[in-house]
């Protein structure tokens, strides 16, 4: 009896999700008022996959050869910015723009300082990455995205 119930319940959870009325993974298409279309995700691709490597140096040794690996397989990776080392380390934003840029990879704040925000006062964590997002756009430099250090973010006042 228990199996017969088990199997029913299995069928009706298949069945009913195959029946929804949108598709979750499906791309989100706009029209603007003036016949611009605006898509979720690039080139109106269902979904998107964004490697980032939460490592401050990406011209270590070490990295250079992971970047040869990742060419190799045509992927891109993001690296972290935290503009006080690119400050203090200009060699790391010379690389920034004559190679990772130069290959596609890309980048995302990740603060003026490694801060755990969550620690932080809000106008702490504010001032941490307005001060990253304002040396990325002297920089010029289109920040798009910012990530918590040390996995954060989880406290209101840094949220």
């Amino acid at each position: 009896m228990i199996k017969i119930i088990l199997t029913t319940l299995i069928f009706i959870i298949t069945f009913s999700s195959c029946i929804r009325k949108k598709d979750p993974a499906s791309p989100a298409v706009q029209k603007t008022s003036d016949s611009h279309l605006i898509t979720k995700w690039y080139n109106n691709h269902t979904a998107a996959i964004t490697l980032t490597f939460d490592h401050g140096k990406p011209n270590a040794t070490r990295n250079k050869r992971i970047h040869k690996l990742l060419l190799e397989n045509d992927l891109i990776i993001d690296y972290e910015l935290v503009t006080s080392l690119y400050q203090e380390y200009p060699d790391r934003l010379t690389f920034l723009y004559d190679s990772l840029l130069y290959w596609g990879f890309g980048y995302f704040g990740h603060g003026h300082y490694h801060l755990n925000h969550d620690t932080c006062t809000y106008e702490e964590a504010y001032e941490n990455i307005k001060a990253c997002y304002d040396l990325m756009i002297d920089w010029n430099l289109k920040p798009v995205a910012n990530a918590y250090p040390h996995g954060g973010g989880h406290e209101l006042q840094s949220q």
